[in-house]
């Protein structure tokens, strides 16, 4: 009787008409995978509001510094220095964000 039932399971899982359900360990691979790609998904979009936030600080920041520098060209003679101070503390800034 044993047999006849082992026969009968064997035969209704290469039945083509049957659906075919998963086992336990492609169950588990496909949680898995989707949690992955869930948090790809997620760590894209936070990576796109990181890459926002940078950007509106950098506007910001040039708004202010373009403000400082209406004042300071008159008197200043080095503009050049000036501007790579500002690049530097610009990568400071961003370095602090990305982290």
């Amino acid at each position: 009787m044993a047999a006849i039932a082992e026969e009968d399971v064997v035969e209704q899982e290469s039945d083509p008409r049957m659906p075919r359900t998963r086992s336990s360990r492609e169950l588990r691979w496909h949680s898995i995978k989707k949690r992955m790609d869930d948090n790809r998904m997620s760590t894209e979009i936070q990576l796109l509001n990181v890459r926002r936030l940078a950007k509106l600080s950098i506007q910001m920041h040039d708004q202010r510094e373009g403000k400082q520098k209406d004042r300071r060209s008159r008197s200043s003679t080095f503009p050049v220095i000036e501007e790579k101070c500002r690049d530097s503390t610009r990568s400071v800034r961003f370095t602090l964000m990305l982290r």
